[in-house]
């Protein structure tokens, strides 16, 4: 176990006391620590909207992070896709079902972020692989 220099605990055992919940116990030969279980709270999904130079794009918001399209777009648009603080811009174009537009959102979602696509429901979660590959 490594312990930074600047740490103010010289001692592994008090070292792990300090970062985990944990009891110690002395037994004869030294000191036993016993870990307790830490539960961390679920992750908030992230934020999605959708921001579209289309007069009419039928789309509803079905939670924070699920879009559903109505119909596909009647016309040429672009439509930026804004996931918490990240976004990126797709071109759908005319007569393009709603199906299809679920598809190409799906496909473009902003850096760090993974879709699920079911029909024309797009899902939107923070990717996970992305995260602890950073950390």
């Amino acid at each position: 176990m490594l312990i930074p220099l600047h740490s103010r605990f010289r001692e592994p055992s008090k070292l792990v006391a300090w970062r985990r919940p944990s009891q110690r116990r002395p037994v004869s030969d030294g000191v036993e620590v016993v870990f307790k279980e830490a539960f961390l709270p679920a992750a908030r999904p992230p934020r999605l909207r959708l921001f579209t130079s289309g007069v009419r794009l039928e789309v509803e918001q079905l939670e924070e992070n699920v879009i559903a399209f109505l119909a596909g777009p009647s016309e040429d648009c672009l439509v930026t896709v804004v996931c918490d603080a990240r976004r990126t811009t797709v071109r759908l174009t005319a007569g393009m079902g709603a199906e299809t537009a679920a598809t190409v959102l799906g496909a473009n979602v902003p850096h760090g972020f993974r879709a699920l696509v079911d029909g024309a429901t797009v899902a939107v979660w923070k990717d996970a692989d992305l995260f602890s590959a950073v950390a």
